[in-house]
């Protein structure tokens, strides 16, 4: 495995960011890298070896002689696969880590691991904590503006979280439609959206935030992302 030691002060956005601490130790173990430390040092560690660091994004185009160029995208990390003779199916992350198994030989382990989906309680759990970071995203873009007062007009919004399970997606939402490995819905009523669970935020003194349709839902690459219409009624 090949290492860069250079500083990395200058790095920009980085795909690794998106990623939890355990993904990334999965990432580490499959290119057969250290797995100890920090999500930091993880990071920081993928980062600087030649084999991981092509699928972030460093503005640099040269970090101590290794080309590292733009983010990859989906479809070139698709093609990396068929090239490879492995299964161009699933997220980025997926996608990455079967790549990086078929090149250290690692074993169908971690292959399972990714197909095995959540069910019963677990799944129930998983929706209802993905549900509530939605939640969460809503609630901070309609924190409440003294401009509210006065402003009655129907404004557009868009919020989104990560989440790579796509049976909690299925299970969230009724009646998705799935193309080329996107999962979307459309909203075409107000009544649609709360029947979904999805609302608005209330203020004090009967002030609210309600959410309007057209809307939609879509899940792509391990994200959840939900565009709306909304008016604020006082």
């Amino acid at each position: 495995v090949a290492y860069c030691t250079c500083h990395l002060s200058n790095m920009e956005k980085c795909w690794f960011d998106q990623l939890t601490a355990q993904q990334l130790k999965e990432i580490a173990q499959a290119a057969s890298l250290p797995i100890s430390g920090s999500k930091a040092k993880l990071r920081e560690r993928l980062v600087a070896c030649d084999d991981t660091n092509q699928f972030g994004y460093v503005p640099d185009k040269h970090l101590c002689g290794s080309k590292v160029g733009p983010e990859m995208t989906v479809s070139e990390i698709k093609s990396m696969c068929q090239q490879q003779g492995v299964s161009k199916t699933g997220n980025r992350y997926e996608l990455v880590l079967r790549l990086l198994n078929k090149k250290f030989g690692a074993t169908n382990q971690k292959e399972s691991a990714l197909k095995k989906q959540l069910v019963g309680d677990a799944l129930q759990k998983r929706v209802t904590h993905r549900l509530q970071k939605l939640h969460k995203q809503l609630d901070n873009k309609f924190k409440w503006k003294s401009s509210f007062k006065y402003d009655r007009s129907i404004k557009g919004g868009r919020v989104s979280i990560d989440c790579p399970e796509k049976e909690v997606v299925e299970q969230m939402f009724d009646d998705l439609k799935e193309t080329k490995g996107k999962l979307s819905k459309t909203f075409a009523t107000d009544e649609d959206i709360s029947d979904d669970g999805l609302y608005g935020k209330s203020y004090r003194f009967g002030a609210q935030a309600n959410l309007k349709a057209p809307a939609s839902i879509i899940w792509k690459d391990g994200k959840l992302s939900f565009t709306f219409k909304y008016q604020i009624q006082c």
